[in-house]
């Protein structure tokens, strides 16, 4: 599979004008709070593929040209998506999602799961910006490598350190019940394919995998959710 900058651009085209759609649902309804953080979910997969479309554009272009120069800083801004935000993002917009409905225990999980993937992400990706340079990726067959952060050294530390990125992503989207189950399971299964077919270029195919499953997310944002009933509300504060 090969990958661009049109590709990058292309989804971000796609996913900054639906997602701001989604967004503007989400405000003008009743359990806005419990609907934002997902509905700005595609805008921001459009931000990180932006991102990504400089680096393509960087790589391919003359060193002394402007987008060459804003290469290391696009690559940063790509991977403080990939490593630093989205472990934590992810399991706080399924700990918003289930609102004030009476699952605490769930709740309480995600508020851990919140908690440690924002500090995980930090430690991924703190180490590369102070590297900025090492940050810049290379290109491996059609895709972009870039480079993979270890808490651990050796070949064994980078599987803890994926594994542990992917289980707090899919422990987070198949905790919740209803339509953010069935994202976190399509979610899932493509961190399975890219690790299999695309595992040097993991963190650029999968982010691109993520991205255009995102746009299930502008449908379920927009399609009518009941509020949770009075008891219920009353019951958890």
């Amino acid at each position: 599979m090969c990958f661009s900058a049109r590709a990058s651009f292309t989804a971000a085209a796609l996913l900054l004008p639906l997602g701001a759609v989604a967004v503007r649902h989400a405000l003008g309804q009743g359990d806005a709070s419990c609907r934002l953080p997902l509905a700005l979910t595609p805008m921001l997969f459009g931000l990180q593929q932006a991102c990504e479309g400089v680096v393509w554009l960087g790589l391919g272009s003359d060193p002394a040209a402007l987008v060459a120069r804003l290469l290391p800083a696009a690559s940063v801004a790509y991977l403080f998506f990939a490593y630093g935000f989205w472990p934590g993002w992810i399991s706080f917009i399924a700990m918003r999602w289930q609102g004030a409905g009476p699952q605490r225990s769930e709740r309480g999980w995600l508020a851990v799961a919140t908690a440690a993937g924002g500090l995980f992400g930090l430690l991924l990706w703190l180490p590369l910006v102070l590297a900025l340079q090492d940050s810049i990726p290379a290109l491996v067959q059609g895709s972009l490598h870039y480079p993979v952060p270890r808490l651990l050294p050796g070949s064994l530390g980078q599987l803890i350190g994926k594994s542990l990125y992917a289980a707090l992503i899919a422990v987070s989207l198949l905790l919740p019940r209803g339509e953010l189950r069935w994202f976190g399971l399509s979610v899932l299964l493509s961190f399975v394919l890219t690790q299999l077919a695309w595992a040097s270029t993991f963190a650029s195919v999968w982010c691109f995998f993520s991205a255009a499953l995102s746009l299930q997310i502008v449908w379920i944002v927009t399609r009518p959710r009941p509020l949770p009933a009075p008891e219920a509300r009353e019951g958890t504060s």
